[in-house]
């Protein structure tokens, strides 16, 4: 840095912004827009629908493509969320109650975080009364039809954090009611996002 500081201000202000160019060309992607593509577990349907319903959540909140997500608890990891396309006001009428927008919002960094940062795939949604909102298998797995679960997903998802409503007590939430469930002997991930910082704790059981 002395070399820097007899170079002067200019100099010194030049390194650092290569430097951050740097740090952010080297930080992992996640782009929303592989969710409009065929992955394991998610028709290009439903894919659309959840992409859509992360775009409101972030575009709510002021983010543009690029922002960082901070994932925390079982990964130490930071994303940089990237999207082609713009919320439209029939979006936004559509998507009418911002409550449902965040839980499948959540649902899609949830997805695309597990295909990133563990050895499994979405197989499908679970139906209601299991306590659970996804199955996961194995990556190398070869038959995603209706397979045998190799873990679970619980997935919860908060468009503003308030002291009322934290990552913290969603995850807590979450604890208990897999505890309920018929597959707490399952190993299982819960995937808490935060839209308006954004950030993400995974916790995995």
């Amino acid at each position: 840095m002395a070399y820097l500081e007899d170079r002067g201000p200019n100099v010194k202000f030049s390194y650092f912004c290569i430097a951050s160019n740097l740090a952010l060309n080297m930080m992992r992607k996640l782009n929303l827009n592989t969710l409009k593509h065929k992955l394991p577990g998610i028709t290009v349907g439903q894919g659309y629908f959840l992409w859509e319903a992360a775009l409101l959540c972030l575009v709510g909140n002021k983010h543009s493509s690029g922002v960082i997500l901070e994932v925390t608890g079982k990964f130490e990891e930071k994303f940089e969320i990237i999207w082609e396309g713009n919320v439209t006001d029939e979006m936004c009428q559509s998507w009418g109650d911002i409550k449902e927008a965040t839980e499948y919002g959540a649902m899609a960094l949830a997805v695309l975080v597990i295909l990133q940062l563990t050895e499994y795939v979405v197989s499908g949604r679970s139906r209601q009364g299991t306590s659970i909102d996804y199955f996961l298998v194995s990556n190398t797995a070869t038959e995603l039809l209706f397979p045998d679960p190799d873990a679970i997903l619980e997935v919860s998802g908060i468009f503003m954090e308030t002291k009322g409503n934290t990552i913290n007590m969603r995850v807590n939430e979450k604890l208990k009611r897999l505890e309920k469930s018929g597959f707490k002997n399952y190993p299982a991930y819960i995937v808490v996002t935060e839209f308006s910082k954004p950030s993400t704790k995974i916790l995995k059981k």
